[in-house]
């Protein structure tokens, strides 16, 4: 799937010779409009798990300064400007999206799309 991505302009997605879905690669992993944000930070683990929690947000740590967060994707930049007005010097950050892969297994098997 990542070699369509690549080079098709538009993707169909058949189940049982149906069209299930057709869009371009990027309207079609816009369909699962979820995303996880990996935040690396220097300090302050108590501030962002205070945040988290009045926001009702899904995260776990991984370690003491490392963070995973699962959220609506088009929340993101709230929670990376939140978190900054709140004072946590941010070193690393990385977005994880779900693929055309997931999409369509989310598709044509309702396999819901879990981050790992």
């Amino acid at each position: 799937m990542a070699e369509v991505t690549r080079i098709c302009d538009r993707v169909i997605f058949l189940d049982k010779g149906k069209i299930v879905a057709e869009d371009t690669p990027l309207g079609l992993t816009k369909l699962i409009q979820v995303a996880q944000l990996r935040l690396t930070f220097n300090d302050k683990k108590d501030i962002i798990s205070q945040y988290m929690k009045k926001e009702k947000l899904n995260f776990r740590f991984d370690g003491e300064h490392v963070v995973y967060i699962t959220m609506e994707e088009k929340i993101l930049p709230k929670i990376i400007f939140d978190l900054s007005k709140l004072g946590i010097w941010m070193t690393d950050i990385e977005v994880k999206k779900p693929t055309l892969e997931h999409v369509f297994l989310q598709i044509a098997r309702g396999e819901k799309y879990v981050f790992e």
